[in-house]
Formats: structure tokens, C-alpha cells, sequence
């Protein structure tokens, strides 16, 4: 073992595998902590690591903490969120022999305020949700979304199952990167499955490596996610990969579509077409060599805003989402170089992240509060937020993105 890999009390989800390689240690605020007024906020100390038997890339460990009962973020406001969710609610409903021609059920784990259930509901399907967050739970029923306010996994939510019936598609996401207990839960999905499609969507590791997203980064994700690792996970529960759908959200995520029985030729070529661009992305190497040059990535940003103040020039920042507050916090930035943050989901205005006090406004603030350049935070909308505001750059601003 090398000097680089340590032993401790760590244990990898998905393989158990004690060693491992650190890339980087910080100590910042919880990405989701949006407060009423400026103040202190609690840092943590957080620490992405490499198994060195799977290569899955996870933090090392799990804050005792609960994140979730009062849990708001939801990208629903969003168009090209919802056009996405439209597209992804056909593909399912489209999708060959997945149901034996009687009442098609759907579950979704982590199901929010119940945007794409209501989507499912609305092709014919039967929805059953599970969320932990009581105001995301609750907006949910109020639009008629069955949702069961606890976290799947639980007995509770087994007995739920039980009584509602067998599933032909259970869907996870953007949740399985928040789980601290892998295998017990997909091996749970597999029992549950008979011929149906457990669909599983997350940030995709080489996105972040490619792309250099040090900011993809926070406590409340456990996991970053490569087609290789959850290969291998699903298959320790009797699942195989056969398809596989990417998109833009949450800076790069990829949708891993899953069930018992092996695929066709064409689906596996698929799949080994992933897993050969992981090879050279989602290497060991390559990870270690995106962490060692997360500081320098970091120091430049810096530079750039702080530059823009040297030269009396007022600059913002668009998207209170959890990547973008984290890199308002691990680059240390305050309202002295961030005028405001404009967010489209109303429930964050007015509220503050991060301990520079920086304010959340609506999107129309920015046309009576001019500023020189707006630093896009929310990278997987950046299109919809340049067309949408073409007034502004017309006015002279100017938008930076960050990938």
C-alpha cells in the first residue's frame, strides 16, 4: 500500500474495501443550509475519497445529521426541467414488454414534491412516492400524488409496497448519491422487481472529472457515480445494465436503466461503449489528477471576481442550487464579491446562503439592480437562463459560465 492509500474505519458502499486515496479536504457549510437572515453557519469537515478495490469515488464519511425533513430543493420550476421529465416519462410509458397489459405501477424513491409522478399519473400509470421531506411530501399530495412521508427502506415502506402492489418500473432520481446504505437498498429493489425496470439517474462521475467540477462536491451527496461502479453494484443483486440515456442536468447525469436477465448484443455493446469511455476518464489516475488541480481551478476563480472588483465592476451570481452554494463556499466568496444570487424557485427568496451573507432574489431583481457580469452557478440550465435574458446582455452584461 502506498503512502496515499490509508486504512481506517472507512468502508466502501459498494464493495467494503478499507483502502483508499483521499483528493481533497474541506471544511464548509451544508450546501442545502438556506437561512431566514445573514449569519454563522456551521462548517463541516468534508472528504471525497477513491476505493481503492472498486474505484468508486465517495466521502470517507457521513455526517450524524438529518439533511432531509425540511428539504426544499426542487428543479420543477424550471422549463427545461420540465420538458426533460416529459421526455422521460414517454421513454418509460414507451418502453417494450415492461408491462403484462393490466394496470402499469410506478415507484418513485426520493419523489419530491411528486413532478414526475404527476407526469406517469397523467399517461395512466399508478404512482406511489416516497420522500422524507415533509413540505416536499406535502405539495405532492396537495396536487394528488400518492406520497408516504418517510424514507424507503424503512419496515413502514416495505408494508406500504406490500399492500400496493408489485412495481413495473421503480425509479431513483438524483437520490441514490444521497444514500448512505447501498446494497441493502438495491438488493431490496431486486426482490420487488419481477420483469420490471429499476431506472437509477445520477451526477455521472466523468462529467464532473471531464469537466473539472470541483464544486459537484457537498455533504449531502455521499456518492459520485460511474456507469462502472453501479455495474457492478446492480449486478451483486441480480441486475444488469441495458441502456442508458444522458442529459444535462445537475451539471451531467446519466440515466442507467436496469433489470433481471441478461441484454441483447446490441444493448451490452452499449453499455461496454460507457464503460470503455470510463476507462480513460474514470481512472484512478485521472481522478487523482482532477483533485490535484481542484486548488488551481478554485485560485482562478478567485482571481477573475476579484479582479472584476478591483475594477469597480459589480458582479452576481445565478442559481442558489447545492453545486453552486458550494462553490460560493469553498472559493470563500461573500456579498463583498457577490452582489445577490438570482433564483427561479420562490420559496429561496430573500433567504441567505453561505457565511458571506450573500442574498437570494427573483430573477426580475436584476433589471432595477444592474450588475456587470452574472456568474452562472446552475451549469445544466445555462442555455435556458442565456435565452431567457437576452435583455440584460443587450443592456451590457455579461454572463460567465463556469464549464
Amino acid at each position: 500500500m502506498t503512502e496515499e492509500e490509508r486504512m481506517s474505519e472507512f468502508k466502501c458502499r459498494v464493495c467494503g474495501g478499507e483502502a483508499y486515496k483521499s483528493l481533497f479536504q474541506w471544511r464548509i457549510p451544508l450546501a442545502a443550509d438556506i437561512k431566514e437572515k445573514p449569519g454563522t453557519y456551521e462548517k463541516y469537515p468534508i472528504e471525497p475519497v477513491l476505493c481503492s478495490s472498486c474505484g468508486h469515488v465517495q466521502l470517507k464519511e457521513t455526517l450524524e445529521l438529518n439533511m432531509y425533513d425540511n428539504y426544499l430543493y426542487t428543479p420543477s420550476f424550471s422549463k427545461e426541467f420540465q420538458e426533460y421529465v416529459a421526455y422521460f416519462a414517454d421513454g418509460i410509458e414507451n418502453m417494450p414488454n415492461l408491462c403484462g397489459g393490466g394496470q402499469k405501477r410506478v415507484i418513485e424513491i426520493g419523489s419530491s414534491n411528486g413532478y414526475l409522478l404527476k407526469q406517469m399519473q397523467n399517461r395512466g400509470w399508478d404512482v406511489l412516492g416516497f420522500e422524507p421531506s415533509l413540505a416536499l411530501a406535502d405539495a405532492a399530495e396537495k396536487d394528488g400524488v400518492h406520497t408516504e412521508r418517510m424514507y424507503f427502506g424503512s419496515e413502514d415502506s416495505m408494508n406500504c409496497i406490500e399492500e400496493w402492489g408489485v412495481p413495473d418500473a421503480v425509479i431513483m432520481r438524483h437520490v441514490m448519491e444521497h444514500l448512505d446504505e447501498l446494497n441493502p437498498v438495491v438488493s431490496y429493489i431486486s426482490s420487488i422487481l419481477d420483469k420490471g425496470v429499476f431506472i437509477i439517474e445520477v451526477p455521472w462521475l466523468l462529467k464532473i472529472i471531464r469537466e473539472k467540477q470541483f464544486y459537484a462536491f457537498f455533504h449531502e451527496h455521499l456518492s459520485y457515480f460511474s456507469v462502472t461502479v453501479l455495474q457492478t453494484l446492480l449486478q451483486k443483486h441480480g441486475l444488469d445494465i441495458f441502456d442508458l440515456k444522458e442529459n444535462t442536468l445537475e451539471g451531467g447525469s446519466i440515466a442507467v436503466y436496469a433489470r433481471k436477465g441478461s441484454g441483447t448484443p446490441e444493448e451490452k455493446e452499449k453499455v461496454s461503449e460507457y464503460l470503455r469511455q470510463e476507462e480513460e476518464w474514470c481512472s484512478a489516475e485521472k481522478v487523482m489528477e482532477f483533485a490535484a488541480e481542484s486548488n488551481a481551478q478554485i485560485c482562478k476563480l478567485r482571481r477573475l471576481i476579484e479582479e472584476e472588483k478591483r475594477k469597480g465592476k459589480k458582479t452576481a451570481a445565478w442559481g442558489a442550487g447545492q453545486r453552486g452554494v458550494t462553490l460560493l463556499n469553498v472559493c470563500g466568496f461573500s456579498c463583498t464579491h457577490i452582489e445577490y444570487i438570482v433564483e427561479v424557485k420562490r420559496k429561496y427568496w430573500w433567504k441567505y446562503v453561505s457565511d458571506g451573507g450573500i442574498q437570494i432574489v427573483p430573477p426580475d431583481w436584476v433589471e432595477d439592480h444592474f450588475v456587470d457580469s452574472i456568474l452562472i452557478l446552475a451549469t445544466g440550465y445555462a442555455d435556458e437562463i442565456l435565452s431567457e435574458n437576452r435583455d440584460y446582455v443587450e443592456k451590457g452584461g455579461e454572463f460567465i459560465k463556469i464549464i
